[in-house]
């Protein structure tokens, strides 16, 4: 009887398992052209065209139980010299992911500041992707056209559907030649129309988010990523009666990063294509709305290095290479090769980081507005007895410069924007104290909460949550009487608020601005580089002294992005001057010094570090060159002997002669 009860056991749990779909996900975010290793990095040695081959060569090994996607959160451009120094930035990049087996991809803000990578986007791509490229909240303003599907729905045999929509946070610094909606309002008003489409789908099992949003939490950021989830779950609820899970892939913040919300699972999956994000779990074949969940839901990474990928998947070095990832892997050489990216530059004679630190000699953004733009003088007048400084945030550099030989890709990799000059002139000692007092970096106070938080405070506002706060995100310092009524609502809402209103509150009430974007002021909890997740916008300055004193005058030069934000936060003091703009690009003046201060030295001979086994064929050779040289001045001096009498030639010629020649020979 036992025995039989045994058997009955292990069959109905063979059945239960046979009853349910491993779902195995591969994910990338803010991949930023880093598409062909990184040779700084040895350990960093796979290719765009590996990931295609680690694609196919897990979608070849799913049993009839297993289902496979790869999603991508955008920001493929601005990053290295494959997307962004082609004519069109973002053009070859694009050409590859066309190749390539992702099922859905979205835009990141980095694809929006110019027009012809939106337009190529527009115009190009969107007919190569089709439905894989979707981004439901972007319109080009001049033809009204939508950057992107809005969802795209996949069918899964003895499953279900799954639908999967794209979108972008709500950025407002991009090109004019878009428009950004919240997506909490693109899907409250298409509630009635594809977005009733998408969920209305037979037999849909759960929702996939692929957004280019960080899905980061509420300590210390408004948690946007949260917002849309719960205005999603009210439609779902509301057009089908019962509610769905949803897969939440984010990017934007270049950590490595997951957290749960309810049955909702949030990931995020690094920066640079350091690491491709893995997240399996297993969901009934059946539908049942007790069970109707991600069961043993696992997110690891896996590292891009070529040995580990082939590992992950234990295939053998011969048999990695897939028809479509050699062609790309040829492609990218080709592409290379063709742009002039392996372009000797010069020799750095140190490492040089790109951790913001303006004091350190070892820092990038020390050299920038110390040593390159001061030297360069770019937009400086010379008749001027103006005080010059110059400055960039702590975002503008994105890669850093490491000792020994660099190429054009390397410096493309540290300027990827296509920045131009900017300057303010004239302006009063007075003024600048105000925007920067030496002790509080009231600039970054003013200039640094994006839009998609200042737009959440406002809402907040609106709602009656927070008064006066609209006017605060937009940098805006209280003036005395509103901190009375401030006080008084912070006693009477104080269990109503988020911790970071809290922070802000406090600052406000004690008269002061914070020297960092208050909205990131809290350890996240994500593992990553810190170099790529330091969200503490801060500006570089040059070590210059300036006088609090309306008698002397300042003319802050900066990069096209930074240029418009100073001058509008100067504008809050009522400072009346114009902003000067240039065409010279950020890159060049930054080559241009590289190239005449960071020249390679040639070898040094009498280097006594060689190693022995290096002297060898110098030792060598030298006995060889030694015996050469002692028969070629036997023979020189009896010719000399033999025709002394037909031309005179004393035997300091002849030795200058030889010595001239064999020293020749040693350079």
């Amino acid at each position: 009887m036992f025995v039989g009860f045994l058997v009955l056991f292990v069959a109905a749990s063979a059945t239960n398992d046979d009853n349910k779909l491993k779902f195995i996900i591969y994910h990338t975010n803010d991949v930023h052209g880093w598409v062909n290793g990184d040779k700084h990095v040895p350990e960093r040695d796979a290719l765009l065209s590996d990931y295609q081959n680690l694609i196919e060569h897990r979608k070849a090994a799913l049993t009839d139980d297993e289902h496979f996607f790869a999603f991508d959160s955008g920001d493929w451009t601005q990053g290295t010299g494959l997307s962004d120094a082609t004519s069109i930035p973002g053009e070859f990049i694009f050409d590859l992911a066309k190749n390539m087996t992702i099922d859905v991809m979205t835009a990141g803000n980095h694809e929006l500041y110019q027009d012809a990578c939106i337009n190529n986007i527009a115009d190009k791509v969107l007919n190569e992707l089709g439905d894989r490229y979707v981004t439901a909240n972007v319109i080009r303003k001049k033809d009204n056209k939508q950057i992107g599907k809005s969802y795209r729905t996949f069918d899964i045999v003895n499953f279900g559907n799954v639908t999967a929509f794209g979108f972008i946070f709500n950025f407002q610094g991009g090109s004019n030649n878009i428009t950004v909606t919240k997506m909490e309002e693109v899907l409250e008003n298409n509630k009635n129309g594809w977005v009733k489409d998408a969920l209305s789908v037979q037999n849909l099992r759960f929702l996939v988010c692929v957004a280019h949003l960080p899905p980061t939490p509420e300590d210390g950021n408004p948690d946007e990523s949260a917002l849309i989830l719960t205005k999603l779950h009210d439609i779902v609820k509301e057009i089908l009666g019962h509610d769905l899970p949803v897969l939440f892939f984010g990017g934007h913040d270049h950590g490595t990063y997951n957290r749960t919300i309810n049955d909702d699972y949030l990931v995020e999956s690094g920066c640079f294509f350091k690491k491709v994000g893995q997240v399996t779990f297993e969901m009934p074949r059946q539908y049942d709305a007790n069970t109707n969940k991600f069961e043993n839901l696992k997110v690891n990474y896996i590292e891009t290095n070529v040995k580990k990928m082939q590992e992950h998947l234990g295939i053998s070095a011969d048999k990695w290479e897939t028809e479509t990832g050699k062609a790309m892997k040829a492609a990218i050489k080709a592409k290379y090769s063709e742009l002039n990216l392996d372009k000797p530059i010069g020799c750095s004679p140190q490492d040089f980081t790109r951790e913001y630190n303006d004091k350190a000699e070892n820092s990038l953004y020390y050299l920038l507005v110390n040593k390159v733009y001061p030297t360069e003088k770019p937009l400086v007048h010379a008749d001027s007895n103006n005080i010059v400084m110059f400055t960039t945030n702590s975002g503008s550099l994105r890669s850093p410069l490491s000792k020994g030989e660099f190429t054009y890709d390397d410096v493309i990799s540290i300027d990827p924007f296509q920045n131009t000059f900017t300057a303010i002139r004239d302006i009063p000692g007075t003024f600048y104290h105000k925007l920067y007092n030496g002790k509080v970096e009231v600039m970054n106070a003013l200039m640094n909460s994006e839009e998609r938080e200042a737009e959440i405070m406002r809402e907040r506002a609106a709602k009656g949550i927070v008064q006066n706060w609209g006017e605060f995100a937009d940098g805006h310092v209280m003036k005395t009487k509103e901190m009375n009524s401030l006080l008084k609502f912070a006693e009477e809402n104080r269990g109503k608020l988020l911790n970071s209103e809290i922070k802000q509150l406090e600052w406000l009430l004690n008269g002061d601005l914070h020297p960092t974007n208050p909205f990131y002021d809290s350890e996240l909890p994500f593992e990553a580089d810190p170099q790529e997740t330091d969200f503490k916008t801060r500006y570089a300055l040059t070590n210059v002294d300036i006088p609090n004193s309306d008698d002397v005058k300042v003319d802050i030069i900066t990069n096209s992005y930074d240029g418009p934000r100073i001058f509008r936060a100067l504008g809050k003091y009522n400072f009346q001057g114009t902003l000067e703009k240039t065409e010279n690009d950020t890159i060049n003046v930054l080559i241009h010094y590289l190239q005449n201060n960071f020249k390679c030295e040639p070898e040094n001979k009498d280097d006594p570090a060689k190693d022995k086994k290096k002297a060898v064929p110098y030792i060598i050779g030298g006995v060889i060159g030694g015996t050469v040289v002692i028969a070629v001045i036997v023979v020189v001096v009896v010719v000399v002997v033999r025709r002394q009498r037909k031309k005179k030639m004393n035997r300091d010629q002849v030795l200058d002669s030889l010595l001239e020649g064999d020293s020749y020979r040693q350079k």
